[in-house]
């Protein structure tokens, strides 16, 4: 029960660290660059539904599909309108670009949205109802969220993997100009993996707000990028699927590290729990700098 409770406690956040992963992990196999406006843009997709729901009273599984397509605009719109306008953008560039868009998209949510920031506005819940289980209580909002989670996650991996989408994304991040000279429409993969990497924001972000969490800052879910970010690296950003896996590690490690130090002995750990964790993960990499579940690449020259 010690361990159980906070891993249920825990597991709306996990499918949004999950979530987010996924979305940065597309964007840098396609276009071989780290997304840091991922925050943001998925910040936009919640407040249209935060908007749908407390201005024109809709449900949230209503307004959420309408916030999928508004990270889904986002997210062409920086590759399409952006990065293919912009001279010989490189990886590098479009990492600049990425910041630059982060004080762009704050700038304008904290402008349309200044009502949020002076209301201290929080969102509502897919179920207010709970399940009592024993000793365990365990919210039906919970399993919704860990529901939309698994059938996304598993939705987009078997298209990664049995669809001609999917192979073109593999031999996209495998090699770009190889790819386009196979006749692989690059175009359209990096495209489409952008719409779908907002969408993946909008829905984590969405999430987040129903746990409950303040959605008045547009940078809500730097905590949550971060921990992506470093799932990323843990889980080696050579494959798909150990960036996802890692996004689940990172929590239960920071759980384990949080029921230890509630025992005797471990107590001086609670105000360093974080910090434990990211030792750990650092320890991990500096044995093994491909990720947990990465591939040695090996160049033939």
């Amino acid at each position: 029960m010690l361990i159980i409770e906070p891993i249920i406690t825990s597991l709306p956040n996990m499918c949004v660290t999950v979530l987010a992963t996924l979305a940065i992990t597309l964007i840098f196999k396609t276009s071989y660059t780290t997304n840091f406006a991922q925050g943001v843009i998925s910040a936009l997709g919640c407040y249209v539904v935060s908007d749908l729901f407390f201005m024109a009273g809709w449900k949230i599984y209503f307004g959420l599909p309408v916030g999928i397509l508004a990270g889904i605009a986002a997210g062409l719109f920086i590759d399409i309108v952006i990065f293919r306008r912009g001279k010989n953008v490189n990886a590098i560039g479009k990492q600049i670009i990425t910041m630059g868009l982060v004080s762009v998209f704050y700038g304008a949510l904290s402008l349309i949205y200044r009502e949020k920031a002076a209301n201290n506005i929080k969102f509502g819940y897919f179920s207010e109802r709970v399940l009592s289980i024993g000793e365990l209580r365990l919210s039906v909002n919970t399993l919704i969220c860990v529901a939309i989670t698994v059938v996304i996650v598993a939705a987009v991996f078997v298209c990664l993997y049995f669809t001609k989408w999917g192979l073109g994304v593999r031999a996209t991040a495998s090699n770009e100009v190889v790819a386009d000279m196979l006749g692989v429409n690059t175009h359209a993969i990096t495209a489409i993996s952008w719409a779908l990497a907002g969408a993946l924001g909008a829905v984590a972000a969405t999430i987040f707000a129903t746990i409950p969490s303040n959605i008045n800052y547009p940078l809500f879910l730097t905590s949550v990028q971060v921990n992506a970010f470093m799932a990323g690296i843990l889980g080696g950003f050579s494959t798909f699927f150990g960036p996802v896996l890692a996004a689940i590690i990172i929590p239960l490690a920071t759980i384990l590290v949080r029921v230890l130090s509630l025992v005797d002995g471990f107590n001086g750990l609670t105000s360093w729990v974080d910090a434990v964790v990211y030792v750990l993960i650092l320890l991990v990499i500096l044995a093994k700098p491909q990720g947990l579940f990465g591939k040695r690449t090996v160049k033939k020259v």
